[in-house]
């Protein structure tokens, strides 16, 4: 993993989780251009909305642990850049099954970076990264199921009732 942020105090581990959601939520807008007029357009605005929400979610966290934030306190965790190379790979993205599975792995390495953010703050600052870590977690699901229905073969009657 190519290490670009180390997060080094509370203040940083929550701009760094602001900049991250920014970037889904972009990536999620690019997608939807990149299928406008399909039905999974509507599926990638809603998870650009998430995104969104979960910024105005931090902010609101952020009231909660605002002393922590505002601390001296000492993080110690490196965590990877949020994914521009996922942006740039929307743009040559042939199916929908490959946007679904950049997708997945833009919210697998946020679920990680959001992990090791737990694992290195402490009190309501563990909690929020704990929280949007879940949030991530939901988003996978969702992801893993898309992926799933769109490689089931309609005319193989066993790959439908497997599901």
């Amino acid at each position: 993993m190519t290490v670009v942020h180390a997060i080094r105090t509370p203040g940083e581990a929550y701009e760094y989780a602001l900049l991250l959601e920014k970037a889904s939520e972009e990536f999620y807008h690019l997608a939807a251009e990149h299928f406008a007029g399909t039905d999974i357009q509507m599926l990638l605005l809603q998870l650009a909305e998430e995104e969104s929400t979960h910024q105005s979610e931090i902010e609101e966290m952020r009231a909660r642990v605002l002393e922590e934030i505002a601390s001296d306190a000492r993080l110690e965790t490196d965590l990877a850049p949020p994914a521009r190379d996922r942006l740039e790979r929307i743009a040559r993205a042939g199916s929908l099954d490959e946007v679904a599975r950049i997708a997945l792995s833009l919210e697998e390495a946020a679920r990680e970076n959001y992990k090791s953010l737990a694992q290195a703050a402490s009190g309501g600052l563990r909690e929020m990264f704990l929280e949007m870590k879940a949030f991530e977690e939901e988003h996978i699901r969702l992801l893993r199921r898309m992926i799933k229905d769109i490689n089931v073969d309609p005319d193989d009657p066993y790959e439908i009732y497997e599901q």
